[in-house]
């Protein structure tokens, strides 16, 4: 059976809303809902499981309030695997240098190549997500907070 971290948007309570001129103010159902989720495979679920532990669901409704503080201690968390993988690569390419070309080192610099490519990729992604994170908590959307968990 997969695991999968989800991420859910909470309704604000209420909605100004216009009618014939006339300022309405509606209710809204403030049920998660469900936005997006990440199988146990993804980096992004790693990076969310190891550095924030979210609340395991299973058959019961369990959540962790997601806050843009929580979001950027992952981005940067995340940066520091991605620093590693720079310096790593750096230090392969010095030693292409000095020592010259063999084969083993060319695959092992070009398997680094597209591991950190997949890795800032998902830095993208994790920065992306902490942007959704602070316009719903800094109020610039319908929504009033995100919330996730691991079911």
């Amino acid at each position: 059976m997969s695991s999968y971290l989800t991420f859910y948007l909470v309704p604000k309570k209420t909605k100004k809303k216009y009618s014939n001129g006339e300022e309405i103010e509606i209710e809204l159902s403030t049920e998660p809902l469900s936005f997006i989720y990440y199988c146990r495979s993804s980096d992004i679920y790693q990076a969310y499981n190891d550095n924030l532990h979210p609340a395991y669901c299973d058959s019961e409704d369990k959540y962790t309030e997601l806050t843009y503080q929580d979001a950027m201690s992952v981005v940067k968390e995340y940066e520091k695997d991605v620093k590693k993988t720079r310096k790593r690569l750096e230090l392969d390419y010095k030693i292409l240098q000095k020592s010259g070309y063999s084969e083993e080192m060319w695959e092992e610099i070009h398997s680094f190549e597209e591991y950190l490519e997949k890795q800032e990729q998902v830095l993208k992604d994790l920065n992306y997500i902490a942007e959704i994170v602070y316009d719903i908590t800094e109020g610039v959307s319908d929504f009033e907070k995100i919330l996730i968990n691991i079911d």
